[in-house]
């Protein structure tokens, strides 16, 4: 089945997600036609010319000509958790459908939750057991394992590990190569950095980094 999509967002990400969509390599079970991006600011339009696709507006533009009972799904393109928060909540304030992209080279294995408005890039592996919550990104080639539990709007950077029975708040970023051990709790609003090996459980609303990450 296919559907319209337009990302909200003409960054890195959002162009990130758009390759996805256009490739086809989304969801089993849809396919999406992307109509363009949404953006705030207006795009350098050298980096999305390739896409074949406008540049329609911004949200001004999408309450103006986007009816709610039409078949267009958004996802936003965002990588800072709390905007991306931010435009989600306005667009589902305005009766505005997620959409979820996903893939087709990640490995989803069973029992596997995944929340609306989330993607999930090439090479990711999820095995068992797994909760993603609300527009959760993992981007290229994060592993979850079994039991892990992600709340809404966390954030992977590229080549996150975060293994076995792992809780994860939501608001949360954790950036490239970072490396969770078994059993950590993660609270809400937290950062994590690039290469850091969180080997206790971190407050909510901390900054941690190093090995172990402090």
């Amino acid at each position: 089945m296919s559907k319209k999509i337009i990302v909200v967002g003409a960054g890195g990400m959002g162009r990130e997600i758009a390759s996805v969509i256009q490739e086809s390599m989304t969801t089993p079970e849809t396919s999406y036609e992307f109509e363009g991006f949404v953006a705030e600011d207006i795009p350098d339009f050298k980096l999305i010319s390739d896409f074949n696709a406008p540049y329609l507006g911004n949200m001004e533009w999408v309450i103006r000509n986007i009816e709610i009972g039409d078949e267009v799904n958004f996802i936003v393109g965002i990588g800072d958790s709390h905007k991306r928060k931010d435009v989600e909540t306005k667009l589902e304030s305005s009766g505005y459908q997620l959409a979820t992209v996903i893939h087709r080279n990640a490995d989803i294995g069973k029992m596997v939750e995944i929340g609306p408005g989330s993607f999930i890039a090439a090479g990711c592996v999820l095995t068992t057991n797994v909760h993603l919550g609300k527009s959760v990104q993992l981007n290229i080639g994060c592993l979850i394992n079994h039991d892990v539990y992600l709340g809404d709007y966390v954030t992977l950077s590229p080549g996150v590990c975060v293994t076995g029975n792992v809780t994860v708040g939501d608001l949360t970023t954790i950036f490239t190569n970072a490396s969770v051990l078994p059993g950590v709790t993660i609270g809400d609003n937290c950062t994590v950095g690039a290469g850091s090996t969180v080997i206790r459980d971190i407050e909510s609303g901390k900054l941690v980094k190093g090995s172990p990450a402090l």
